[in-house]
């Protein structure tokens, strides 16, 4: 293992500039939002500073930035620096190594509380330097990713045509099953073994960026998820047709089902897009488009890809239902039970950070436009227009509600 090669004392010298900058700053912004100044230039600033910033007002806490979210509750992890302003209206200025060094530009360079390289100080507060070993160097990382990322979809697309190929045949396909759902998590256990966690360390494919959904917390889990359930939809009409038949699912409890799913997907969407727009490294402003970077890209055709999806998924449900020949009436009904264990469950696992009546009421008038569309054998392009206004305008209200 080679390290990062480096001049001590100038590295020193300059990330002491860095940390009094970053304080100098967090005093600054800070004062300015207790004064008059809170727009949103003055939030996304403190949002991008590594240090905590805690903001108090009538002495209940009206703001935190990304650093106080990742303030770790180990023993001695965080260290308050500064206090501004009065008794009921202040803001606290802290340290939390564990999210400096996760927020921090330089992933070479890490704080600690010994066995570093050097001292830099703080406020009045002084910390030990370490520097982060490297195995690779950092350009091999992004085609190495990739192309284990294209042997895993060659292994699924071979697996899928041999599994197509058997049942046309009428052959058992047990076998090519388990090896796909081997293949998948074993690509996904890789992601959190120690040594891959080092050799793809300050890269922004497994930089955690998502605090919200655990299976989705960094761009590789979310690329590979989506190759998943991409997988997983290829089958989703085999899967249901065997599942209706063998247990003779009743159109009843396929209605509570569908309903139920649909309200659960649009809440896990929302959530996921919250999550990835809630990070400083994310830019999804439709006037700074000339400034997106890769991570942003990524993620807008991710979000596009999650739509189309929710779409197939719901589509393919409610076709089923509608083969049952389920009157209206227990459509209406068992379909509200499921909108409503739908929202309990999305309430319970996830929560909702959108408007509940305006969400729930986009859910419903989807479920029954898709309902139609489905019943009506007919494919006109009108249907398609209605899509294209739906899923584009749900997105983009998310989106804006989250980052604004």
């Amino acid at each position: 293992m080679s390290s990062v090669k480096t001049d001590t004392d100038s590295l020193l010298v300059s990330e002491q500039k860095q940390l009094d900058r970053y304080l100098n700053q967090a005093e600054e912004w800070t004062n300015q939002y207790l004064s008059t100044s809170r727009d949103y230039q003055l939030i996304k600033k403190l949002d991008e500073l590594p240090l905590s910033v805690e903001i108090y007002m009538n002495d209940s806490v009206r703001y935190w930035n990304s650093a106080a979210m990742l303030v770790s509750d180990e023993s001695g992890d965080f260290t308050t620096l500064k206090k501004i302003g009065d008794d009921r209206n202040y803001g606290t200025i802290g340290i939390s190594l564990s999210a400096y060094n996760t927020l921090h530009p330089n992933v070479y360079l890490k704080l600690t509380h010994d066995n570093g390289i050097g001292q830099l100080k703080i406020g009045e507060k002084s910390f030990e330097v370490a520097l982060t070993q490297t195995t690779v160097r950092p350009w091999l990382r992004l085609p190495a990713w990739l192309l284990l990322l294209a042997g895993f979809l060659s292994w699924s697309l071979w697996l899928m045509i041999g599994i197509r190929k058997r049942q046309k045949e009428g052959s058992l396909i047990y076998k090519e099953i388990i090896l796909l759902m081997l293949g998948f998590l074993a690509v996904k256990a890789l992601h959190y073994l120690p040594f891959f966690q080092e050799l793809m360390e300050g890269t922004a494919l497994t930089e955690t960026i998502n605090l919200l959904c655990p299976l989705n917390s960094s761009i590789a889990h979310f690329v590979l998820n989506l190759a998943g359930a991409g997988i997983l939809l290829y089958f989703m009409g085999d899967i249901l047709r065997w599942v209706i038949d063998r247990w003779r699912i009743s159109g009843k409890i396929l209605a509570v089902f569908t309903f139920a799913f649909t309200y659960l997907v649009f809440a896990y969407s929302a959530s996921l897009m919250e999550g990835f727009v809630m990070n400083r490294v994310v830019n999804l402003e439709i006037e700074s488009l000339l400034k997106f970077n890769a991570v942003s890209f990524v993620l807008i055709s991710g979000f596009v890809i999650v739509m189309l999806y929710i779409f197939h998924s719901t589509q393919v449900l409610f076709e089923a239902l509608n083969q049952t020949k389920t009157s209206l009436t227990n459509k209406i009904v068992f379909g509200s039970m499921g909108c409503a264990i739908g929202l309990i469950l999305s309430l319970w696992l996830m929560g909702i950070h959108l408007p509940i009546i305006v969400f729930s009421i986009y859910v419903i008038a989807y479920s029954l436009i898709l309902d139609a569309y489905t019943e009506n054998n007919d494919r006109k392009i009108t249907y398609l227009i209605w899509w294209i206004i739906m899923f584009s305008g749900y997105m983009a209200s998310a989106l804006f509600l989250f980052w604004s």
